[in-house]
């Protein structure tokens, strides 16, 4: 999912569409010329003078067909351009220049075979070949990762927004770049950036490998190993980033979740879109940042809550509190995993079965679309097999919301395999949740802490969480975390990842080119998936304050309530 360029990836001579002619136009405003021109980018290869066409034209099948031609031939162009070039990009010279080319790599656009592939519903993506080889085909097997030559087939990505429209974009094309490009150079996740152009980048094709199937991430022991590797991305790229979130007040490095400010940007750049005539917007746009408030208060609550009690144990010198009943276990359970999942780690954000790919040769025995089965006959997937991509929306982010947002990707791609959006058939079941949840913490504790199941949940528990986790061993954090009112904590963060894609279908209905039916997608989610995870959120939690036998007057100052008590029940 993509839209388009940040004027931050513009050169300072302005930008030429290949695909629409090769008309030149400013595309942002002087004062910012001359600063973005001299912007380094360390991939250092960029086209500034490409931009290429996205619009599927007025809706016609000849039209459309028309257009994706004159598209795959710019891309052959640009594709020409990328393999002529023969020093690694680093030493490319300035920005803007254009790259040397190697007199023996003579080619045309007759030498590269342009396939478009099916994919993600805001990017256009394309696999270009050099056919003709010479340099570029005898160093196909380099792993020089700056290196021009070292590949005979590159991913072409066209972001997806208007041309005109790139201030209503829902991606900073430049931070994405930058962390693609840090991700695959600091750890090798990703594809990293070979190159970038006007609308787009180029990155490695990797031969041999396909995006897992919607029906796949239903199947147990495949949806295992996602876990494992959303555990291992949570750590990894936490320590590679290099764009950390600082809190300034704090005199370490605190990552701070960026969720809040990107939705309530994305909140006013919807009204701008509502009122477009191309979104024909259905959706009451107020009424979706009244559910942003709401998320925001509920969500705020458990900072607020984790203070208090930390104040009240230092105050009253108590290390653990042993809960006395069940109902009372039940309530330290969810406080305690609202604490765990309200961490913050460098998130994906867009993990789905498109976005990770796997061995081709792998492919399961079965396509059912049950949430717990393992009937996967001679399947080697694992988490080691595994790559993530795609980090468009990628950022700092509480550790629920990214799982929960898997969740959610469900029965979202299942639109393609079934033709229809049911979240009461798609998403996973219970005890699905709960063994994702069981891998994803095994793996992070592994990873984190390089320690056993049997070692002190003091050393297992995650720096940030406070108070820790009183138990005796991983085991038992485990435990507290899969019970049902730790599954119910995680769960909590599926209304807020729906209002997410909500919000930014609203955007594109308005902003891309790309031709999909965005408005109907938003209405979608918001009537049979929004609406259904937060009756679903607020009936667990009635549950859970009934069974704790909690009235606003008796209910113990340990336990938490959004909206001080009861209201979080009764809001619409």
């Amino acid at each position: 999912m993509a839209a388009s360029a940040d004027v931050g990836e513009q050169d300072g001579q302005g930008t030429a569409s290949v695909a629409d002619g090769g008309g030149t136009e400013n595309l942002q405003p002087a004062a910012l010329q001359d600063q973005t021109a001299t912007t380094p980018r360390p991939w250092g290869l960029h086209f500034p003078d490409i931009w290429i066409n996205i619009s599927r034209g007025d809706g016609s099948a000849e039209v459309a067909e028309k257009l994706q031609e004159e598209r795959k031939d710019a891309v052959a162009e640009l594709a020409v351009r990328y393999f002529a070039c023969t020093t690694a990009s680093s030493s490319a010279g300035p920005q803007h220049e254009e790259p040397p080319v190697d007199e023996e790599v003579r080619l045309s656009t007759e030498d590269i075979l342009v396939d478009p592939l099916e994919g993600g519903i805001s990017n256009l993506l394309y696999k270009a070949t050099n056919n003709k080889g010479g340099a570029a085909g005898k160093n196909a097997e380099s792993s020089h990762a700056n290196s021009c030559t070292a590949h005979t087939a590159v991913l072409i990505r066209l972001f997806g927004d208007s041309k005109t429209k790139k201030a209503m974009s829902v991606c900073e094309r430049t931070t994405e770049n930058q962390i693609c490009y840090d991700l695959f150079a600091k750890a090798d996740i990703g594809a990293g950036v070979l190159a970038t152009f006007a609308n787009g980048r180029i990155e490695r094709f990797f031969t041999g490998s396909r995006a897992l199937e919607p029906t796949e991430m239903l199947v147990g022991e495949i949806s295992v190993q996602i876990a494992k590797k959303q555990a291992e991305f949570h750590q990894v790229a936490f320590d590679v980033s290099s764009r950390p979130a600082k809190n300034e007040a704090s005199t370490k490095t605190t990552p701070k979740s960026e969720i809040w400010s990107k939705l309530h940007d994305w909140v006013e750049k919807a009204r701008h879109a509502a009122a477009s005539p191309k979104a024909q917007n259905r959706l009451d746009v107020e009424e979706l940042s009244a559910e942003l408030a709401f998320w925001e208060t509920w969500f705020a609550k458990i900072d607020e809550e984790n203070n208090d009690a930390a104040s009240e144990q230092e105050k009253e010198k108590i290390t653990t509190i042993t809960p006395r009943t069940s109902s009372e276990k039940r309530l330290s359970d969810y406080n305690t995993a609202r604490r765990f999942w309200s961490e913050v780690v460098f998130c994906h954000q867009d993990l789905l079965g498109g976005n990770v790919l796997v061995d081709e040769q792998n492919k399961t025995a079965s396509t059912t679309t049950s949430a717990d089965t393992t009937n996967t006959k001679e399947m080697k997937i694992n988490k080691n097999s595994m790559r993530l991509i795609d980090f468009e929306y990628a950022c700092w982010n509480h550790r629920g919301h990214d799982i929960a947002n898997h969740f959610n990707a469900i029965p979202e791609s299942m639109l393609i395999v079934a033709n229809k959006f049911d979240p009461d058939e798609f998403f996973p079941s219970r005890e699905h949740v709960k063994k994702y949840v069981a891998s994803y913490l095994q793996e992070l504790f592994k990873i984190k802490h390089g320690i056993s199941k049997d070692e002190t949940a003091e050393q297992a528990a995650v720096e940030n969480a406070q108070p820790q986790m009183d138990s005796s061993s991983t085991s038992a954090v485990v435990e507290v975390l899969t019970s049902d009112s730790g599954l119910d904590a995680l769960l909590e963060y599926c209304p807020l990842a729906e209002l997410y894609w909500i919000l930014w279908a609203v955007i594109l209905s308005a902003t891309s080119d790309v031709g999909f039916d965005y408005q109907n997608y938003a209405e979608m989610r918001w009537n049979a998936g929004y609406k259904k995870y937060k009756k679903e959120v607020l009936a667990r939690r009635e549950n859970l304050l009934e069974a704790a036998g909690s009235s606003n007057s008796k209910r113990p100052k340990s336990t938490f309530c959004a909206f001080g008590g009861g209201s979080c029940a009764r809001a619409k």
